[in-house]
């Protein structure tokens, strides 16, 4: 990572600018030796997103969160579905919720309930109809015939083979 003062960027800004579109590098300024900022890469797919996570309603959100998080003001699921929904969700499809949430595949929701692959699927269709209000014609052409067994992992590695 290349380092400059303020002094150095003002004088070199489009040669620096050009390096960081070309290497993607991002390039630390200093004023007096001390960090000031940092000049990022940031691709137009990825402006909205920058914009929105880096404004002030959203870290606001974050840092009173994060506070709440601290001090154990947290709500469950449940809680949160219950206040934040009209939809009303057995404890079963709570769980399975949670368990969708937190990245888990149709086989692992279906260990995890200790019923069959097959059980399991017209369980998630029905959650998700629920959620979103769709018929399971809806959710079926939406899904597909089969969910997936397997989650994915990075770079399109099974989990759990």
């Amino acid at each position: 990572m290349e380092i400059v003062s303020v002094r150095d960027m003002a004088r070199r800004m489009r040669e620096l600018v050009e390096n960081l579109e070309k290497t993607g590098e991002p390039v630390l300024v200093t004023r007096r030796g001390r960090p000031a900022g940092v000049l990022y890469p940031l691709s137009e797919e990825d402006l909205e997103d920058f914009v929105l996570a880096h404004g002030p309603e959203f870290t606001s959100a974050m840092r009173e969160a994060d506070e709440e998080l601290a001090e154990g003001r947290t709500l469950s699921l449940r809680e949160t579905l219950a206040e934040h929904s009209r939809v009303d969700l057995s404890g079963q499809e709570v769980k399975i919720l949670s368990l969708l949430i937190h990245g888990e595949a149709i086989d692992e929701v279906a260990e995890n309930l200790h019923i069959s692959h097959e059980a399991a699927t017209p369980l998630i269709r029905q959650i998700l109809s629920k959620l979103a209000g769709l018929s399971e014609e809806e959710i079926e052409r939406l899904t597909g015939r089969d969910l997936p067994r397997h989650a994915q992992g990075p770079a399109g590695a099974r989990r759990g083979q």
